[in-house]
């Protein structure tokens, strides 16, 4: 029951990546690879003070779960984890989780 929290500061909003960005034909056109092992996780988070939640859908889909404040975050992981939950941070987590793109 593993949940993934992706954090973005964006000071300037969602911005524009015209490669890999909402609508662009790389996203549309890419396919994931059905793997026996690669389970997505149960829960995906997108804290981001300065993004909207239509940016974050735009992104990542409905099934993400956008929290624009720490404290929203924290109430909605401890709702679902409880308070003894463990956690993993990944370092360079835009090189090692592409999110849908992989």
């Amino acid at each position: 029951n593993a949940s993934v929290v992706i954090a973005s500061a964006s000071p300037e909003g969602l911005g524009f990546h015209s490669v890999m960005g909402p609508g662009t034909l790389y996203r549309e056109r890419h396919i994931r690879p059905e793997v026996e092992d690669d389970r997505p996780p149960k829960h995906q988070f997108i804290f981001s003070p300065n993004m909207n939640k239509y940016d974050a859908r735009s992104l990542y889909g409905e099934e993400a779960i956008f929290c624009k404040t720490w404290d929203q975050l924290m109430e909605t992981l401890i709702e679902i984890h409880g308070t003894s939950a463990r956690t993993c941070v990944f370092p360079c987590g835009a090189i090692q989780y592409g999110g849908g793109l992989d």
